[in-house]
Parts: structure tokens; C-alpha cells; sequence
């Protein structure tokens, strides 16, 4: 423990003094730069010294009577009293007390810290206006964890693989809402339209007539909740009979009525165009602009409908050899096409005439080589349809009347035994 130094001489009165200052000349000095300059000898630790006129000291800069006041000094250096970092101004000049605290209020909401002072720190101090000063304290997130440690997996808006360095400095208040509230980009669908009225198989030269209805969807936006493109600014339809439809607001595309179409060999088509305003820039879960959900305004949107001219195939009958009933339509581009025979043959040893089983191919379909298979209800899988090509007979072509029109058919006949009735299948 230190003690305290005692004094070298011994006084068993006190002093009354004729002289107007200190009795220690050094416990007073007019400039505040007095205090470090050597104009005060013998400087300790624990000396207090009153600045009593610093506002008339001359230089650049000059003093300040803001300087004026008792400074106590806490050196304990060798040489003590030459830093001014070590004086330590205990009151103001000339009336002492400072401008005391009256009150100190802190917005957790906002952060902000507003301390009140007495009196406004001038001259005037009678008036009593107090004087505020603000200032912001928000709490920062400063982990003690190594900077580059990284969230293994995604919590709420903080990625995976955001590290400590990454969050450190945030205010508490930005982490949390990252973390509960990740902003979430707007939902949406696209706009669309739709083509209906038409579809299936037709007879090759067949006449048709249908109505194509249109459709249009704007699409949605969660955010501004709506529609997420346009109004319908334009619209046609392309193929047989096509024409540009009015539009009437906002999304009402005109139907278009076909008249006594004839269907041609293969996919008779027609497709539906519709171009769509610009949409409302969407907005994303802190209402900030989303730019890149925007519709805008391209490409135009397509829809399109068709039906498949063909021509049919014939089967046939137990009329007689000449007599044929039209099969079921079929696509044209069908590989396996069954062919029931639901009557059987007679070779005409029983005094009736022949009766074969008979096959009519458009030769549009097929000009090569087809496989004729027969159904076998005892078989599986491969086995359930064994090849009876051998049984038939290709005949000459001829011609059939389809829609006013001749048409060439391959003429296929089955001969070798009679049999019953029998399901066939023509592999191309």
C-alpha cells in the first residue's frame, strides 16, 4: 500500500495572507496552454490548477473562455503535466457545476438516445432553455465466433453459406428481420389463350363446318394482386379461312365461324395469336419494385387446333364378295390396325358361294409390304398374334367412291382354308 507523502515542515497555525491570490503561485494560470508548457514547475500527480482568462490568449488558434475552469491532474509520468490528455476539467468558469443532466430518454423502436442538459450553454442561462443533444444507439450483431464460419443450410432469408464476417456489424434489428421476414418474391402465372372447336378424324373431302372459340387469360400476380400482363391489344387466326379478329375489352377475342371446309389428306390446322399489353410491375413482400416478374408486352401467345383428314378403311361382310362396311376411322399413321372379320368363310363345297375374308387398304396409307397377323385367344404377348400373312392374297387395286371422290384401295383376301370368325391385325 502507498502512503501518502508527508510535508517537510511543520506549521501549529494557519496563515492569513495580505495578498490577493494563491499562496502556491501555480494553483492559478490565465491559459489553458500554461498547463503543459513548463510555465508550471514542479507539476504532480493530483495538482488542480484554475484556467482562469484562456479567452485572451493570442496564436492560431487563439483561446476560448469554452477552456476557462479547474483542471486536476492524473499523471503519474516521470516527468508530469506535459500531455493535456492528463488534465482533467472538473468544472466551467466562471460560475462552476457544468450544465448538469436533467434527463435522458432512449426509442427502442428507432435506437435513438436523447440527452438533456440544464440550460442552453450560453450566457443567457437564467432562461433556462435546455439543450438536447441525439444520437442513434442501435445494437450491432459482433459474435465472438471465428469470421469465417458459415450456416450450414438456409434459415428463413439467410442464405447457406453466409458466414460470421458477412453479418457482422448488421444491426440486431436487420439480422431478425432477415431471418423471420425474407423478403419473398411475388407469384404469378402467365397469360394465355386457347383455341377450341374443332379436333378428332374426318374423312378426306368431307365437308365441315365449325365454330373456333377463342380464349384469353391475362395470368395472375400475387402482389399487386391481379392480372399479370395487359388487355388483349390484338389478335388473328392463321390457316384455311383465317382472318384477324376484333378484340373488345378487355380480353373478348372474337370466335370465327368455318364454312364447308373440305378436309385435305393429313393435319388440317389452324393457330390463334394474341398479342397482350404490358403488365403492372409486380411488387415483391416489402412492396419493392420486381422488375423481372414484369410481363412485358412479348412474346405473343399462341394456341392452336386441328383435325386429321383420312381415309378409311373397309371390312368385309357376310353379303357376299363384293359387299364391304366401313371401319371405324383410324389415324393414318397408325402401325397396327385391327380388322374384325365377325362372320366366317365358305369355300363353296357346300354348294354356297365363296365367302373369304377381305381387307380393303387406302393405298394412301401403304404401298409396301404389310404383315397380316390373326388373334389368337390362347396366346400372350407375342404368341397372341401369330403371323397369318401366308393365308392372304393381294388382289388388283380398285377404286372406291369417298366423298365424290375416287380413291385407290389395296384389295387383300384370305384363302387357303376356310375359318371362322377372326380379329386381324395389318402391321405396316
Amino acid at each position: 500500500m502507498a502512503n501518502r507523502a508527508t510535508g517537510t515542515f511543520t506549521f501549529a497555525a494557519n496563515f492569513e495572507t495580505e495578498f490577493q491570490g494563491p499562496l502556491d503561485a501555480r494553483l492559478t494560470t490565465p491559459e489553458l496552454t500554461q498547463l503543459t508548457d513548463g510555465s508550471l514547475p514542479f507539476a504532480y500527480n493530483g495538482m488542480c490548477v484554475a484556467v482562469t482568462n484562456d479567452e485572451d490568449r493570442g496564436g492560431d488558434p487563439g483561446g476560448s473562455a469554452d477552456n476557462n475552469g479547474l483542471y486536476i491532474l492524473i499523471d503519474d509520468s516521470a516527468t508530469p503535466g506535459s500531455d493535456i490528455n492528463k488534465w482533467t476539467k472538473l468544472g466551467d468558469a466562471p460560475g462552476g457545476g457544468g450544465n448538469p443532466v436533467t434527463a435522458i430518454a432512449y426509442t427502442a423502436a428507432t435506437g435513438e438516445l436523447k440527452v438533456t442538459l440544464t440550460h442552453d450553454g450560453t450566457a443567457n442561462e437564467d432562461t433556462a432553455n435546455p439543450l438536447e443533444y441525439t444520437t442513434d444507439v442501435i445494437p450491432t450483431y459482433n459474435s465472438a465466433l471465428d469470421s469465417t464460419i458459415a450456416m450450414t443450410q438456409t434459415i428463413g432469408g439467410l442464405s447457406a453459406g453466409t458466414t460470421v464476417a458477412d453479418l457482422d456489424g448488421d444491426t440486431i434489428s436487420s439480422v431478425l428481420d432477415s431471418l423471420l421476414f425474407p423478403t419473398a418474391p411475388p407469384t404469378f402465372s402467365q397469360p394465355f389463350v386457347t383455341l377450341t372447336g374443332t379436333s378428332g378424324l374426318k374423312v378426306v373431302g368431307s365437308e365441315n363446318t365449325f365454330t373456333l372459340v377463342t380464349t384469353a387469360n391475362k395470368g395472375t400476380l400475387s402482389n399487386p394482386s391481379g392480372p399479370l400482363a395487359g388487355d388483349v391489344t390484338a389478335a388473328s387466326i392463321s390457316g384455311p379461312q383465317g382472318i384477324t379478329l376484333g378484340v373488345s375489352s378487355p380480353n373478348n377475342i372474337d370466335d370465327l365461324s368455318i364454312s364447308n371446309y373440305t378436309a385435305v389428306l393429313g393435319t388440317n390446322a389452324w393457330t390463334l395469336t394474341a398479342t397482350f399489353a404490358i403488365g403492372p410491375m409486380p411488387l415483391d413482400s416489402t412492396n419493392s419494385q420486381y422488375p423481372s416478374a414484369q410481363f412485358p408486352g412479348t412474346p405473343d401467345k399462341t394456341s392452336g387446333v386441328s383435325f386429321e383428314g383420312v381415309y378409311p378403311y373397309f371390312l368385309g361382310t357376310s353379303a357376299g364378295e363384293d359387299q364391304f362396311t366401313e371401319r371405324a376411322l383410324i389415324t393414318m399413321g397408325a402401325n397396327n390396325v385391327e380388322c374384325l372379320q365377325n362372320y366366317p368363310e365358305d369355300s363353296g363345297a357346300t354348294g354356297n358361294p365363296v365367302l373369304n375374308h377381305r381387307i380393303l387398304v387406302p393405298v394412301a396409307r401403304s404401298a409396301g409390304a404389310i404383315t397380316i397377323q390373326v388373334f389368337n385367344p390362347n396366346g400372350s404377348g407375342a404368341a397372341a398374334w401369330p403371323d397369318n400373312t401366308a393365308f392372304w392374297t393381294e388382289g388388283a387395286q380398285v377404286q372406291r367412291t369417298i366423298e365424290f371422290n375416287q380413291v385407290d384401295y389395296r384389295v387383300f383376301t384370305k384363302d387357303g382354308s376356310s375359318g371362322g370368325a377372326n380379329n386381324y391385325r395389318l402391321v405396316f
